[in-house]
C-alpha cells in the first residue's frame, strides 16, 4: 500500500505576490517533493467533472488516475484539443485506491505516490488561486496546511504590467507567445479587486483554521529571509536549513528570472513607484485602501484627483473585461470561459463577506 502523507503544504495567495519564490525555498528541502507545474486542480474543479463524470468504477478509477498525472506533470488541460492525458493511458491507481472515491482524495492518493516514489516524505502544491478553495481542499484533505503569502498590491501591478509588456518579447516561438498574450491579463481595477478578494479570504481561512494557516508578507521574507525560512518551515514540520534560500531570484517561467540570479532579494519592493502611472496607483490604492493599512503598507497620498482616476476607469476598465472574457473564451473555449465567470464570482463574494485582513 502506498504509505499516506502527513500535513501536505497548499502555498497560495495572489498572483505575483511571491508565491513561486516560497514553493522554490520549500521545494529545496530534501525531504519535500513539489508537482512540476500548478495543478489548479481545485480551482477548475467543475471543469474536472465535467471532463471526468463521478468516479465510481474501476475504469473511472484508472482514467481519472491518468488524469491526476497529467495535471501533476504537465499542469491543467486548458485551451488544448481533445483529453491530452488520456496520452498517458489509463495508469492503475496507487496501491489501496479503491472507487468510489472523489476526485479531490485522488489526486491526493496520486501525489503521496508521487511523494513516496521520490523518496520523500511530505508535497507541496503551489496554486495562488486555491486561496479562494479552502473549503473544498479541506473538505478532502482534512490535514492539509496553507502558507499564503501576500505582497503590497501596487508592486503586484508592477509585476503584472511588467510581465504583459513582455509577452511579445520573449524567446518563445509565435504560438507561444499568442497563448501567453491570452493568458497574462492586466487591468489595476480588475486586478486590484482580486486582489482584495484574495486577501479577504485568507483572512477569513486565517480566522477559521488558525492551526492550519500561516500568513506571511512578501516585504518580511525578502527583509529576513532566513528568519521567516525558518517560520515557514516550523509550520510545515520541517527542519531548517540556511540552504533552503538558494532559490532562483524571480518567477522560473519570466526570462528575467535568470538574469537576475540566486537568493532572495528585496530589489522589487516599491517598484510600484518606478513602474505604475499616476492612474494605475491611485485607482488601486483607492480600492484597496482599507486592506492596504490593515496590512501595514503605507498609503500615498500624492496620487492623481478623483475626476482623472473615474475618466481612466471608464476609459480603460470597462473595456478591459469584455477583452479579458474573449481572450479567455480564445484561450480555452466556452467552458472555460463559464469556469472563470464561476470564478469571478467566488471572489465577488469574498468582497461582499467579512470585511479585514491582519498580519
Amino acid at each position: 500500500m502506498t504509505p499516506r502523507t502527513t500535513d501536505p503544504i497548499f502555498v497560495v495567495g495572489y498572483m505575483h505576490s511571491g508565491t513561486t519564490m516560497i514553493l522554490n525555498l520549500l521545494s529545496n528541502h530534501p525531504d519535500v517533493f513539489t508537482p512540476r507545474t500548478e495543478t489548479k486542480f481545485f480551482m477548475h474543479m467543475g471543469i474536472v467533472h465535467k471532463l471526468l463524470g463521478p468516479i465510481r468504477s474501476d475504469q473511472d478509477l484508472r482514467q481519472a488516475t491518468a488524469f491526476c498525472r497529467y495535471v501533476i506533470e504537465r499542469g491543467f488541460p486548458i485551451g488544448t484539443e481533445g483529453s491530452p492525458w488520456r496520452s498517458y493511458s489509463e495508469f492503475d491507481a496507487p496501491d489501496g485506491v479503491r472507487a468510489p472515491i472523489r476526485h479531490g482524495e485522488l489526486l491526493r492518493a496520486v501525489l503521496d505516490a508521487y511523494t513516496a516514489q521520490a523518496g520523500k516524505i511530505r508535497w507541496v502544491e503551489k496554486t495562488p488561486t486555491h486561496v479562494f478553495n479552502v473549503d473544498e481542499i479541506l473538505d478532502v484533505i482534512p490535514d492539509a496546511r496553507f502558507v499564503e503569502i501576500v505582497r503590497d498590491c501596487r508592486d503586484v501591478l508592477a509585476s503584472k504590467k511588467t510581465r504583459r509588456a513582455e509577452v511579445w518579447t520573449d524567446r518563445n516561438p509565435p504560438e507561444k507567445q499568442y497563448r501567453r498574450h491570452l493568458e497574462k491579463a492586466y487591468d489595476p481595477v480588475w486586478d486590484t479587486l482580486s486582489w482584495r478578494a484574495a486577501v479577504r479570504a485568507g483572512h477569513r481561512a486565517s480566522v477559521t483554521w488558525p492551526q492550519r494557516w500561516l500568513r506571511v508578507r512578501y516585504e518580511d521574507v525578502v527583509a529576513e529571509p532566513e528568519e521567516l525560512a525558518a517560520r515557514i518551515c516550523g509550520f510545515a514540520q520541517l527542519r531548517f536549513s540556511p540552504d533552503l534560500l538558494d532559490v532562483t531570484r524571480g518567477n522560473p517561467a519570466d526570462m528575467r528570472a535568470t538574469r537576475e540570479g540566486r537568493g532572495v532579494s528585496a530589489s522589487s519592493v516599491d517598484r510600484w513607484q518606478t513602474t505604475l502611472t499616476l492612474e494605475e496607483a491611485g485607482v488601486s490604492e483607492r480600492i484597496a485602501r482599507h486592506e492596504l493599512s490593515l496590512l501595514g503598507y503605507p498609503l500615498d497620498d500624492g496620487g492623481a484627483s478623483t475626476p482623472r482616476l473615474l475618466t481612466y476607469v471608464a476609459r480603460r476598465s470597462v473595456p478591459e473585461l469584455v477583452l479579458r472574457m474573449s481572450r479567455r473564451f480564445r484561450l480555452g473555449g466556452a467552458r472555460y470561459a463559464r469556469d472563470v465567470l464561476k470564478g469571478y464570482a467566488h471572489r465577488l463574494r469574498a468582497l461582499v463577506g467579512s470585511r479585514g485582513s491582519s498580519r
